[in-house]
């Protein structure tokens, strides 16, 4: 029995398609980087997102613990979200202040989202472990944010409400000082 060209051709892409796992043949399910307390779990992988519309900034990254962060799980309270690069010399300098201000206001509804643009996590992780900054961060290389509206430069920092409206941008050096004047004056208004 022969079979015709386009025959052929179709059995060829079902057995490349069944190969390559695009008809559902792998699982939705796959091990995420995670801190020790959770090792042993599996969650459903989510995709980084960051996007500006209307003033209300939107995000969902996972953190160097594993954790699932994003507007949501932060909804109610005020948000600094930090762009930065370990080969910014400012932004270095800042880290181990910010560190600071996470841990001096993080159980008085402040949270604080790092977004490292560095290409690499083995150079943001020595980095951070180098200072002791024992705050959740994430990486996002700086070909993944095409939004160039919302991070043009380094650094860049967003105060935000706790619905993700902007509070304030500032787009290069803040001192940790100023910072810190910010925040109070936004979470006595909350």
């Amino acid at each position: 029995m022969k079979i015709g060209l386009s025959a052929q051709l179709g059995i060829g892409l079902l057995l490349l398609f069944a190969v390559l796992g695009i008809l559902g043949v792998q699982s939705a399910k796959t091990p995420l980087p995670q801190s020790q307390a959770t090792a042993k779990t599996t969650k459903s992988v989510k995709s980084p997102y960051l996007r500006l519309e209307k003033q209300i900034v939107e995000y969902g990254f996972y953190t160097s613990q594993g954790e699932w962060i994003s507007s949501r799980t932060n909804q109610g309270k005020i948000i600094l979200l930090y762009f930065w690069a370990t080969w910014c010399q400012p932004c270095r300098e800042m880290v181990p202040k910010l560190n600071t201000l996470w841990h001096k206001y993080k159980d008085n509804g402040f949270s604080l989202v790092m977004v490292s643009l560095d290409e690499e996590s083995e150079k943001i992780h020595a980095f951070m472990e180098s200072k002791k900054v024992a705050l959740p961060y994430t990486y996002l290389p700086h070909a993944v944010i095409t939004d160039s509206e919302l991070v043009a430069g380094i650094p860049t920092m967003y105060l935000l409400s706790s619905t993700g409206r902007i509070l304030k941008k500032t787009e290069g050096i803040i001192s940790s000082e100023q910072v810190e004047l910010e925040v109070l004056g936004y979470l006595k208004k909350r």
